[in-house]
């Protein structure tokens, strides 16, 4: 095959794809329990740190628009695990649209000393 009809093929099949419609997102829960962990290597300090966030997050309010389909309003706790101390403590986070996000933490910080 020549190249023209190999572009032109990818092209058909590129626009019957997009001519499709794409499944319909599943819906949002009302509550959920929330677990997040991160291990990450670290350079200053030299070592692991692991950082922990739980807590009950819950949907403010119902609405399918991209803008504002992931709202919610999180309660919960975070710490924070490295070579050099820890940080732990209650937070709440909200999330009034998709794009906006305010979270306050309130941490005790604890140094390992040498």
């Amino acid at each position: 095959m020549t190249r023209a009809a190999l572009l032109l093929l990818g092209l058909t099949l590129s626009a019957q794809a997009l001519a499709q419609s794409a499944p319909p997102a599943p819906e949002v829960p009302g509550s959920r329990l929330l677990i997040n962990n991160v291990i990450a290597a670290r350079l200053n300090p030299l070592g692991l740190e692991n950082q922990t966030r739980a807590g009950y997050q819950r949907v403010l309010y119902r609405n399918e628009g991209p803008l504002f389909r992931d709202n919610f309003l999180l309660l919960g706790a975070s710490s924070k695990l490295s070579p050099a101390g820890i940080k732990a403590g209650p937070t709440v986070e909200l999330q009034p649209h998709s794009i906006f996000n305010l979270r306050l933490t309130a941490e005790y910080v604890g140094f390992f000393s040498t």
